[in-house]
């Protein structure tokens, strides 16, 4: 063990040799949009004469070391900003601040050139997907809505699962296997509406990141993907805000100064329509049932700079959907009665963080976060007869409810070495699980007397702890070589059990030539937490689970390559191959009821499972100019093998799709008008179908009228053995927006499924006259949406 440290100090001391000969002194500072003073995540610092560089963390900050007393040429840039350049000496540690200028007309072929080289070179990421937020804001989308997790849909290695699904496969993952990050706090669930929208508001969001692969060592808890959101600070100078209107959405944005240049807030609220149409149709036509669906989210952060070295970050969110239903009416038969029913499921999210950045000697930062996270599920109902004339009532009432929450205390510390980086941190999570509360309860009253009776609660709270340490180092030797070397470390433990998990992450980046880069990646990655989903409800029943002595935690290992080229004009083309292996997945077993109480939840499932992933990607992206877009295309297998399903044999996976393609179009006509479409096409989703049945007959069932009773009996091939029809469904889009002496007014129209497809969402057999056929059941037809919104 000895031997293994000594060779890791000896190794980093090679690479920052440079370092150590020359004297070298510290250029550092923040990086910011100069209107509204939001740091920039992601802005690009290079030295032209020494081709050396970093890009700010996720805090706007940067730090580089340059040679002490000799001239730099020192250029700052950012996509869709205009880039600053400053040539002088250094002589000693120098904090410069950087403000860059958005820019409403695109950046210039000179200015694409000139940067191509330090993106490729300080770009070591492979399998990441970054889409700038002003494509995704122009996308047409069924709602009218734009939405940030249907946009990474349409890249390759992203699956939507069905139609107007907001889950993500990742990879030939499964959407609880997505780690969601907004600013550091894990999200468990990211859809409302069945999926039709995101928890995300784009008006409040300022950068989001996936990776599909090539994890850094930083992140863990996962095994198929990131997703890291980081929301809008505030704008430190003045107030502005938007109010938009959509037929299914309301929705307000605001941020402004608390004290100028020194706090700031920013401030979302989204409410869904539905509930007022249902509310207002049911007045009107003097209907006793009233139901809906409505769902809400708010988003707080407030940031308040101490000293130029310390800020302080307040980050809260709040969401829920809300299915209802209720009736009330008198009820005349032999007696008259009043009845009454309701019906309610609530799911949603809460965070919050605090988060302490501070700058140490300008040279080193630290980010401290003590964070609260909480996922609940709950369905209830209750029922009531009363009976006037008798003084007596029966009454039902049934709830069920499953949660998770987390406490986090985390520390992150970066630490610039010349050209290179390490970065370590420490986190500690404690979970709560309440896996699934079954409770019921009956009153009776007769004649002023009460009889009430109660069923026990099921599934009692478990509770776990997670302890997780990481180092990351980034590097760059000389021009052409680049990497990051990392290693996640997790221990996770219960009063009972404890599972212990070492995660090496190798990323690899060589320059064949200026504009074309080969990237390599190796992760092993762990997940301690598992989701049971019930696919065959209408609403969502989403549980989570911990790792027990019987429920390992999954566990998944992937190898990625892949060529990244930038073009003259701006156009990123890259081809990746991967390989995925998965293990200790979980599933329902046949036949069983996510509501059954006489079962314990760990023994509703099937466990051990494996999958097998294996794909090659496409991409040609333009991000910038009066046409911009991309051109996606994904090729893959995707199989799951369980012991007691498929007779032990490998399957594919329901959303196992062989051919994946997306077209995504946006074309700048004049800076009033633009236009927006998007072209899928994908193998349809893996099904099991009958492939004969027979008539089963009880022979205990004699009777004169009618001899027997019969039952169909269906018989089934191998699982997944079938598929749906092909997908495919064109979007087109239009955006208006006019300036006034107040704001920008902003029309959009959107037409979702454009020529109509008929796109499978299940299928059905349906027996007429004897003659039983298999029909299609589809979802959305051709749909127009309108919306308008107010920026001021």
């Amino acid at each position: 063990m000895n031997r293994f440290y000594y060779a890791i100090i000896t190794c980093l001391l090679l690479v920052n040799s440079n370092g150590i000969i020359a004297q070298q002194v510290t250029i550092s500072g923040y990086i910011a949009d100069k209107t509204t003073g939001e740091y920039l995540i992601g802005a690009y610092v290079f030295d032209t004469i020494s081709l050396s560089g970093c890009i700010t963390n996720n805090y706007g900050y940067y730090s580089i070391k340059t040679e002490k007393g000799k001239t730099r040429a020192i250029r700052y840039s950012f996509v869709g900003y205009s880039p600053i350049s400053l040539i002088k000496s250094f002589r000693s540690d120098t904090t410069i601040n950087v403000k860059l200028i958005s820019v409403t007309t695109n950046l210039s072929e000179v200015q694409i050139v000139s940067s191509r080289k330090e993106h490729l070179e300080q770009r070591t990421e492979i399998s990441k997907i970054d889409i700038p937020l002003h494509q995704i804001k122009s996308l047409p989308s069924l709602t009218g809505e734009a939405d940030i997790i249907k946009a990474f849909q349409l890249m390759p290695g992203v699956q939507s699962g069905s139609e107007g699904n907001n889950g993500l496969y990742v990879r030939g993952g499964t959407p609880d296997q997505n780690l969601f990050l907004l600013d550091d706090v894990p999200i468990y669930n990211v859809s409302h509406l069945g999926g039709l929208y995101s928890v995300f508001d784009p008006s409040m969001v300022k950068s989001i990141e996936l990776y599909k692969g090539g994890f850094p060592a930083r992140y863990g808890g996962r095994v198929s993907s990131v997703v890291d959101v980081r929301n809008k600070d505030g704008n430190l100078y003045s107030h502005h805000g938007e109010v938009g209107f959509s037929i299914l959405l309301s929705k307000l944005f605001i941020e402004g100064p608390i004290k100028k240049d020194k706090a700031s807030y920013a401030l979302s609220l989204r409410r869904s329509n539905l509930d007022i149409y249902s509310f207002l149709v049911g007045k009107m036509i003097r209907n006793p049932e009233l139901y809906g669906y409505t769902f809400y989210d708010i988003n707080l952060k407030t940031n308040y700079i101490i000293s130029p070295r310390d800020r302080l970050f307040l980050s809260i969110y709040n969401g829920r959907d809300n299915f209802f239903y209720k009736l009330k009416e008198k009820v005349s038969s032999f007696q008259e009665y009043d009845y009454i029913s309701k019906y309610n499921t609530t799911w949603g999210n809460s965070s919050a963080s605090l988060r302490w950045y501070h700058v140490i000697n300008g040279k080193l930062f630290n980010n401290f976060t003590l964070a609260y996270s909480k996922y609940q599920y709950k369905n209830y109902s209750f029922s009531q007869q009363k009976v006037k004339s008798e003084n007596s009532f029966l009454s039902d009432e049934y709830q069920f409810i499953s949660n998770v929450r987390d406490l986090i205390l985390k520390t992150d510390l970066e630490v610039p070495l010349d050209k290179n980086k390490l970065r370590t941190g420490l986190m500690y999570v404690r979970h709560f699980f309440n896996p699934g509360t079954v409770s019921y309860s009956q009153k009776v009253q007769i004649n002023q007397i009460n009889t009430i009776t109660n069923s026990p609660e099921t599934s009692p709270s478990l509770s776990t702890n997670e302890i997780t340490a990481y180092l990351e180092y980034s590097w760059y030797l000389k021009e052409k070589l680049s990497g990051n070397f990392g290693v996640n470390s997790n221990y996770y433990f219960d009063s009972n059990k404890g599972f212990k998990s070492i995660e090496p992450r190798i990323l690899l980046n060589y320059l064949i030539l200026q504009n074309l880069a080969f990237k390599a990646s190796y992760c092993l990655m762990q997940q301690n937490l598992h989701l049971l989903t019930n696919s065959n409800t209408g609403l969502p029943s989403d549980i989570w689970l911990p790792s027990t002595f019987r429920i390992k935690p999954e566990r998944s290992s992937q190898i990625s390559l892949g060529l990244a080229h930038t073009t003259k004009k701006g156009y990123e083309i890259s081809i990746e191959s991967y390989i995925k292996k998965l293990s200790n997945l979980i599933d329902y077993k046949e036949g069983v009821l996510i509501y059954e109480s006489s079962l314990g939840w760990d023994e509703k499932i099937e466990t051990g499972g494996i999958g097998l992933v294996r794909g090659i990607e496409f991409l040609i992206q333009k991000k910038e100019g009066r046409i911009n877009g991309w051109i996606g295309y994904t090729l893959s297998k995707n199989e799951r093998k369980f012991k007691n399903l498929n007779n032990g044999e490998y399957f594919p996976f329901l959303y196992d799709q062989r051919h994946d393609f997306s077209l995504v179009l946006n074309y700048e006509l004049s800076k009033k008008l633009s236009f927006s479409g998007t072209w899928i096409y994908h193998t349809g989703h893996a099904i099991t179908l009958p492939t004969g049945k027979y008539q089963l007959i009880d022979i205990n069932s004699y009777n004169p009228e009618n001899p027997y009773i019969t039952k169909d009996v269906h018989i089934y091939s191998e699982k997944n053995g079938y598929r749906l029809p092909a997908y495919h469904r064109l979007d087109f889009g239009i955006n208006y927006t006019k300036p006034t002496k107040k704001g920008i007014k902003k029309w959009t129209l959107g037409i979702y499924n454009a020529y109509n497809r008929q796109n499978a969402y299940y299928l059905y057999f349906k027996t007429e006259a004897g003659v039983t056929k298999l029909y299609q059941q589809s979802l959305f037809p051709l749909i127009v949406n309108v919306g308008y919104s107010f920026v001021f």
